[in-house]
C-alpha cells in the first residue's frame, strides 16, 4: 500500500517529504547498524547487549518503506549524502572495531525507546495517518512488554561489559560521534526542505530528491507543477518539529551515555 498525499497544498506536501526523507534515512542508519551487529554478533562487547528479537528496526523499516514509497521503494527511497557518511562509519567500525558500534546502539536504541511512542503519535495527527499503524511500523516494539525495564536492562548490561579504560575512552568519544552524526542527517534534511520551498512550487520536490540522492531509478509521479506556492514557513511544520524533537531526544541519550 502506497499512502497519497493528504491534501493538495505544497506545504502538506513538503511536511509529507520531510517526514518521508527522515524515515529513508533511518532504513539505512538501521539497515548497516544491524548487519554490523549480526556480523559481529560474537564480539565480547557486543554479546550483552543483542537483542534482536526485542530491538531490530529494519523489518519494521521496510514495511514502513512499502508504505510510503510503494512496492518498488527499494529503487526510490532517497540516499543522503549525511545519511551515507554515517552508514560508512558503521560500516568502517564493524570491519575495524567492532567494540565501538556499543556506542551507536545505544545512542539509536534507547532514543526510539525513550520517545517512540510520542513521536508515533505526533506523526500520525500531524499526517492524518491510520491509528492501526500503517506507515510508522518503526516506533513499535512489539517484543518489548515494558520499555522503561528494558531500558534498565540494557543499561546493565553495557555497564557489565568488560573493556579496558582506553577502549571505554573511545567508546564514550563514539558515542558523541554518534550524536554528531545523527545531527548533521537532520540538519540536511531541513537544509534540502528549505531550499525545496524557495522554489515556491511543489515541482521543486524533483529537484530536491535528486539533490537527496536516489537508491535507484525512477520518480514517484506526485509531482503536481501546476499547484501555487504556500506562505506557510517550514519552520511551522508540526512534522519539523517532530524532528527537531528527535534529534533532541537522540542529544538527551548521548548526554546519558557520558554520565554512565
Amino acid at each position: 500500500m502506497r499512502l497519497p498525499a493528504p491534501s493538495d497544498t505544497a506545504a502538506d506536501s513538503l511536511t509529507m517529504t520531510c517526514f518521508q526523507m527522515v524515515m529513508s534515512s533511518l532504513y539505512h542508519i538501521y539497515l548497516a547498524l544491524e548487519e554490523e551487529m549480526e556480523q559481529n554478533k560474537r564480539h565480547p562487547a557486543l554479546v550483552p547487549i543483542y537483542f534482536p528479537e526485542e530491538l531490530a528496526r529494519t523489518p519494521a523499516l521496510e514495511q514502513d518503506m512499502r508504505f510510503w514509497y510503494g512496492p518498488r521503494w527499494r529503487h526510490e527511497i532517497p540516499y543522503t549524502a549525511a545519511t551515507k557518511k554515517y552508514v560508512e562509519r558503521l560500516r568502517d567500525l564493524g570491519r575495524t572495531e567492532p567494540e565501538l558500534l556499543v556506542a551507536h546502539a545505544y545512542t539509536r536504541y534507547l532514543g526510539d525507546l525513550s520517545g517512540g511512542q510520542i513521536l508515533k503519535k505526533i506523526a500520525q495527527k500531524s499526517l492524518g495517518l491510520p491509528s492501526t499503524g500503517e506507515g510508522v511500523a518503526f516506533f513499535t516494539f512489539p517484543a518489548i512488554a515494558n520499555a522503561t525495564k528494558f531500558k534498565q536492562l540494557y543499561r546493565s548490561r553495557m555497564n557489565a561489559i568488560e573493556m579496558s579504560p582506553a577502549t571505554k575512552k573511545k567508546v564514550v568519544e563514539e558515542a558523541q560521534t554518534s550524536f554528531l552524526l545523527n545531527i548533521e542527517v537532520f540538519e540536511e534534511l531541513q537544509e534540502l526542505l528549505s531550499k525545496n520551498q524557495e522554489n515556491g512550487n511543489i515541482s521543486g520536490k524533483q529537484e530536491l530528491r535528486k539533490r537527496a540522492g536516489h537508491t535507484g531509478q525512477g520518480l514517484p509521479s506526485t509531482e503536481t507543477p501546476s499547484q501555487k506556492p504556500q506562505q506557510k514557513h517550514l519552520s511551522h511544520s508540526p512534522v519539523l518539529r517532530w524532528v527537531l524533537t528527535l534529534s533532541f531526544i537522540v542529544a538527551t541519550v548521548a548526554v546519558g551515555f557520558y554520565a554512565m
